[in-house]
């Protein structure tokens, strides 16, 4: 039982990696947390930061770490980076991770 937990964690890491490298040129990343999944890329301070720089931060998606999820949160990727180089940075909800 666990060889087969092994054989398909590691399925589900290079499929990671293999998004990870698709997106490279985005500088935005997918990263596995226990049995999640999240973005993790340089952004702008959430409104009401001390902060008054961009810096390294994690959104999480609620997403469970399988194919449809790794899936899903690399599309949702693609669509965040087009967010910040499409509409000016406001402050508004990104991806609802600044509520």
């Amino acid at each position: 039982m666990s060889d087969t937990l092994t054989k398909h964690q590691e399925r589900i890491s290079k499929m990671i990696a293999e998004a990870n490298a698709r997106l490279k040129s985005l500088k935005i990343t997918i990263v596995q947390r226990g049995d999640r999944l999240s973005l993790q890329a340089t952004l702008p301070p959430k409104p009401n930061s001390d902060k008054d720089k961009w810096y390294q931060q994690r959104i999480s998606l609620e997403l469970r770490a399988n194919i449809d999820g790794i899936r899903f949160a690399e599309a949702k990727a693609r669509k965040s980076v087009g967010y910040f180089w499409q509409v000016p940075l406001t402050g508004k909800h990104i991806l609802g991770a600044y509520k």
